[in-house]
């Protein structure tokens, strides 16, 4: 029987070198993307316990996958599989093992201290708790100028009080709130303050990490409005973040699935959202469908039963084929890589036997 899964070029795929773009300059060059992040790999070492020894503890494995400009990517997976990590890598706030970064041509993982600081202008980051990634002894006014201050967007302080009165309009609050410090705000309204800091250094990419998680239902969807409305005002490219499916699924173009540090599943997001290819994408959509159905917060996500996967099973093999209904031997002696389901779908799975059938 003929392999279901067809192998296609791989559309995120690095610029290609100055003599391959010349021999081609007769055709229209397509646009590359903004974001190329090759085969990214992030280990921490495990020191050697009692009845251990010591190991490398692997949080991404070959992570591929690009952003276009001013499109919304979605991340999506359980708790601990690695987005946060993969986020930081991106940013180089946490050093990769291994891998390649490159945002706007430039190859992030390899750039010296200056030249990055004066790319993280341009690549900014909206942390998960408002109340935690606001320093409490500043003012709102502090917050959102502080990056313009760092890195000299403004030539006097009525103009850093200007930019910042017009970021935090823009992100639906008054210049009043300047005075005022993040305790005296709720929820919410913090969380537009840091869209507000993060904006005002005109970025044009933007990670948001779990924007949304400590937020109420109805707020929620506030934010997801805000950002939407800015994005399309901005210009902005943007890696949404979240174990949310229902909020990612809203919010994004296309969308990955993650799963113990591998992307199992990736593509447009009404494709992914429909088809479900993988079993682990398709557990996902499961535990949402029949999480408030439990009776508790309908804020927190229906938790799939853990199984930790071992070192050596990851390296041979699917890490999922231990909670797969679908496992067979291949499963835990090769590991899938991602293939396109139908050429030109841009719908990749990585699975031996993946859900072919509606």
């Amino acid at each position: 029987m003929t392999d279901p899964i067809t192998k296609s070029a791989e559309p995120a795929s690095l610029p290609q070198s100055g003599s391959a773009q010349r021999k081609k300059k007769k055709k229209k060059k397509p646009e590359q993307a903004l974001l190329y992040v090759q085969d990214l790999n992030k280990a921490y070492p495990r020191p050697a316990g009692l009845f251990r020894k010591a190991e490398l503890s692997h949080a991404l494995h070959d992570v591929n996958f690009y952003i276009r400009h001013r499109e919304t990517f979605g991340l999506v997976g359980e708790s601990g599989c690695g987005k946060t990590t993969l986020a930081m890598c991106i940013l180089r706030l946490i050093e990769p093992t291994m891998g390649r970064v490159l945002f706007d041509g430039k190859e992030v993982t390899t750039l010296r201290s200056g030249e990055l600081r004066q790319l993280r202008r341009r690549m900014q980051i909206v942390f998960q708790d408002p109340y935690a990634s606001l320093n409490p002894h500043m003012t709102v006014r502090d917050l959102v100028a502080e990056g313009i201050e760092v890195f000299g967007l403004a030539a006097s302080k009525h103009s850093i009080d200007d930019m910042a009165g017009t970021m935090l309009e823009r992100v639906g609050l008054s210049r009043d709130a300047m005075t005022r410090y993040p305790h005296a705000f709720s929820g919410g309204e913090r969380q537009r303050i840091a869209i507000a800091r993060a904006l005002a250094v005109s970025p044009d990419f933007l990670v948001l990490d779990e924007p949304l998680s400590a937020l109420d239902l109805s707020v929620q969807a506030q934010i997801i409005n805000l950002l939407d409305d800015l994005q399309q005002k901005l210009n902005l490219t943007q890696l949404f973040i979240s174990h949310d499916l229902r909020a990612v699924q809203y919010v994004s173009h296309r969308m990955a699935i993650m799963h113990l540090g591998r992307i199992v599943e990736m593509g447009p997001s009404s494709s992914v959202a429909k088809d479900r290819f993988h079993p682990y994408t398709r557990a996902l959509f499961t535990a949402m469908a029949s999480a408030p159905s439990e009776g508790g917060d309908e804020n927190e996500p229906r938790k799939l039963p853990i199984v930790n996967a071992l070192a050596d099973e990851i390296s041979r093999g699917c890490a999922y084929a231990s909670r797969c209904e679908r496992q067979e031997e291949r499963c835990h002696r090769e590991r899938p890589v991602l293939r396109e389901i139908e050429v030109g779908s841009h719908h990749r799975v990585a699975c031996w036997q993946p859900y072919l059938e509606s």
